[in-house]
C-alpha cells in the first residue's frame, strides 16, 4: 500500500501539518456552534407552550406550536429522574430533567419533564413537583486509581499509534499534545464523577462533555452485579452494573472505579430498605 510507503510522507512537512490542524480544528469549531445554535432554534420551536403540573399522583405535560400535545403520566410508572447538563447548556447554568418510566423500551421510555431550567432552581422546582426525588448533590468520589486505569490504557494507546506514525514521517509529533489534552479529559471525568445512596435513591453523576445525573428509586433497581476485569484487577477497583426494566441509556446506570468495599455498601443499601443516610 502507499500509505505504507515512506517516500508517501515524505513530502510532509511540519508547517503543512500544522496548517491543516488548525484549518481542521477550526472546521470542527464552527460546525459544533452551527450546529448547536440550529438544535436552540428546533428546540424552541418544539417546545414552545411548555406547561407542566401535577395533580395528585398524575403529572400531565402540555406543549407544542403547530400541533399542541398532551402527556398523563402517573408517579407509580417512574422509575427514575435524569438531569442532563449539556456542554454549551452548563456554561449558561441550564440543565433538562428526563425521567425513565416502566413499561416502555428504548427512548420511548424517556419522558421530558422541562426542556430547560436553570440549574439554580433545580431544588425549589423538584422539591414542589417531585418531593419523592429528595435532591441533593452526591459527593462521594471514585477510587483514585480509577483515573490512572483509564489513563494509562489510552494514553500507552496513543503513544504506540505515535510511534508508530513517526517510522513513516516524524510529522506525527505534532499530535503528542493530544495527549496531554486525553489526560485533562479523563481528569475531569474522574474529578466530576460522584455517587451518593440516600435514604431511598441511588444517585449517580457521570461527567464527560456533558453531565448527567441520575436518581434512580431502589425499587426500580431488579438487579445489582458487580464486575472486575484483568485490567481492573491490576488497579483492585470495580464495576458496578444496575439493571432496571426498560432503560433507555443503560450505560448511565453502570460506574467504573469503585472499591470492593464501595460495592459491599451499595448491596446492604440495596438489600436493607430500612437504610437511612
Amino acid at each position: 500500500m502507499d500509505l505504507l510507503n515512506k517516500d508517501t510522507w515524505s513530502g510532509v512537512t511540519l508547517e503543512n501539518s500544522i496548517a491543516v490542524s488548525l484549518y481542521l480544528v477550526a472546521f470542527l469549531g464552527i460546525c459544533t456552534m452551527v450546529t448547536w445554535l440550529f438544535s436552540i432554534g428546533m428546540a424552541r420551536f418544539r417546545y414552545k407552550g411548555w406547561h407542566l403540573v401535577r395533580t395528585g399522583d398524575v403529572i400531565s405535560i402540555h406543549h407544542g406550536w403547530m400541533e399542541r400535545k398532551s402527556i398523563q403520566i402517573q408517579m407509580k410508572r417512574i422509575q427514575s429522574l435524569r438531569i442532563k447538563e449539556l456542554m454549551f447548556g452548563s456554561l449558561y447554568g441550564y440543565a433538562s430533567l428526563c425521567m425513565d418510566c416502566v413499561g416502555y423500551s428504548g427512548e420511548r421510555s424517556v419522558k421530558l419533564l422541562i426542556p430547560s431550567i436553570r440549574t439554580s432552581e433545580l431544588t425549589e422546582v423538584l422539591g414542589r413537583l417531585l418531593p419523592e426525588f429528595q435532591f441533593q448533590t452526591p459527593t462521594r468520589a471514585l477510587h483514585r486509581n480509577a483515573k490512572f486505569s483509564i489513563a494509562t490504557s489510552v494514553i500507552l494507546l496513543l503513544v504506540i499509534g505515535i510511534l508508530i506514525g513517526c517510522y513513516f514521517t516524524m510529522w506525527f509529533l505534532t499530535i503528542v499534545p493530544i495527549i496531554y489534552f486525553v489526560y485533562k479529559h479523563i481528569s475531569h471525568i474522574y474529578v466530576h464523577t460522584k455517587w451518593e445512596i440516600a435514604a431511598n435513591l441511588f444517585i449517580l453523576r457521570k461527567a464527560s462533555f456533558n453531565q448527567t445525573t441520575v436518581y434512580l428509586l431502589r425499587e426500580s433497581i431488579e438487579s445489582i452485579s458487580t464486575r472486575q476485569s484483568w485490567w481492573q484487577r491490576l488497579f483492585r477497583i470495580y464495576r458496578l452494573e444496575m439493571d432496571s426494566d426498560s432503560p433507555a441509556n443503560v450505560r448511565e446506570y453502570q460506574m467504573s472505579g469503585v472499591t470492593k468495599e464501595d460495592c459491599d455498601e451499595i448491596l446492604r443499601w440495596y438489600k436493607n430498605k430500612n437504610h437511612k443516610s
